[in-house]
């Protein structure tokens, strides 16, 4: 997983910015204490544990931001939808992921990571197309059997 990574950078920036202040966390801990530019062990562990804490899925604030990223992916790739139908030769496929991103991102705290939900509402959005290109002959003619053998349904029109 990612998390071990994660964990790493924040103890790294906290390291570096105790270091930049020129002090560590017992620094300022009465007039004689030395000043030192590493962490306690007890800080970097709870650090480690925080990071552990928000990344876990339980948690309530990355289950929010969970359903929110969600929420963005699939306002993409609907948004792209409308420019394989054809509504629209001015504007593609790519263009309408990124403008709906823009549109809804807004608010929901997850603008730092605008650039990569981009990418992968993009990536889901040619997925998709390319799904549907290659397969939408055997899905037309799978709805059409399904249709056929519902016992209230017409005869589909051909």
């Amino acid at each position: 997983t990612r998390l071990p990574t994660l964990q790493r950078a924040v103890q790294d920036t906290a390291a570096a910015a105790c270091a930049a202040a020129g002090g560590g966390a017992g620094a300022a801990e009465g007039a004689g204490a030395a000043s030192t530019s590493t962490l306690e062990p007890e800080l970097i562990e709870t650090l480690s544990n925080l990071v552990s804490s928000a990344a876990d899925p339980k948690n309530s604030v990355f289950a929010l931001f969970q359903k929110r990223a969600y929420f963005l992916l699939r306002h993409m790739v609907h948004a792209g939808a409308a420019a394989s139908t054809g509504t629209s030769a001015a504007v593609d496929g790519t263009d309408r992921v990124a403008a709906a991103l823009g549109a809804t991102i807004g608010k929901s705290g997850l603008k730092a990571f605008q650039p990569l939900l981009l990418e992968t509402g993009r990536r889901l959005r040619r997925f998709i197309d390319l799904n549907s290109a290659v397969h939408w002959a055997v899905y037309t003619r799978l709805l059409h059997e399904a249709a056929s053998a519902l016992p209230l349904a017409s005869p589909p029109v051909a």
